[in-house]
């Protein structure tokens, strides 16, 4: 009797053992689910844990989407500035010949996408002149001034201003919302030496009556 009591202690001791370790080695159902606990490499008897990525790559994810976010909205802020300008232009006298989209796909866009956001055609009696405005919005001044594009851009207006024998101006709006800027400037370009200028330099670009219509100099090619 003692023998065949130590046989079934035996086996008993055996089936604890093999349940024992299917307990350890088996994932918790949010473990299986979430694969963030995934398999072990047998591929070895130095066999060690293999965890996965899912973590890594949903915080790539997190960033991706915020990034996306902000180049929406900063797409959108820059086209309701433009919008604003626009409106500045009394359509008796003023045309919007071209408004370049800032569209893409790929990496692939248009050429005249470089170009300024606006050409403006005045027809004054029996005279016509046009121009050229980039609108940039700023939420507030940067070093006591505003970066106004950077040097590559200033480089393709220059180029752009020359080529086409139209004066360019820079329309830039501080503070405020970009469809109601608290302040607004209009900057000559051939007045820029670069691309940033000092809040001291940019005063005397200051449009006196934000509220009134932009007017055009054809003799002095000045927009105010």
């Amino acid at each position: 009797m003692n023998k065949m009591t130590g046989i079934i202690l035996i086996g008993l001791g055996i089936i604890l053992f093999i349940a024992g370790i299917i307990i350890i080695y088996k994932p918790t159902p949010a473990e299986a689910q979430t694969g963030v606990v995934s398999s072990f490499d047998t591929s070895s008897s130095n066999s060690k844990p293999i965890l996965n990525n899912t973590a890594s790559n949903v915080d790539k994810s997190k960033w991706a989407n915020k990034k996306d976010v902000s180049t929406e909205e900063n797409f959108r802020k820059g086209e309701n500035f433009e919008k604003y300008v626009v409106k500045k232009f009394n359509r008796e006298y003023f045309t919007i010949k071209e408004w370049t989209s800032d569209k893409y796909v790929d990496g692939i866009y248009a050429e005249t996408n470089q170009h300024p956001d606006l050409v403006v055609e005045l027809a004054l009696r029996s005279k016509k002149k046009s121009f050229s405005i980039e609108c940039k919005w700023k939420q507030s001044l940067y070093n006591n001034g505003i970066k106004v594009a950077t040097e590559e851009q200033l480089n393709r207006y220059k180029k752009f201003e020359l080529e086409r024998g139209i004066p360019v101006f820079m329309a830039v709006g501080i503070s405020g919302e970009p469809s109601r800027p608290k302040e607004l400037y209009i900057i000559p370009l051939k007045e820029l030496k670069n691309n940033f200028i000092h809040i001291n330099d940019l005063k005397k670009y200051e449009k006196e009556n934000i509220e009134e219509g932009f007017f055009f100099d054809m003799e002095e090619e000045t927009l105010r």
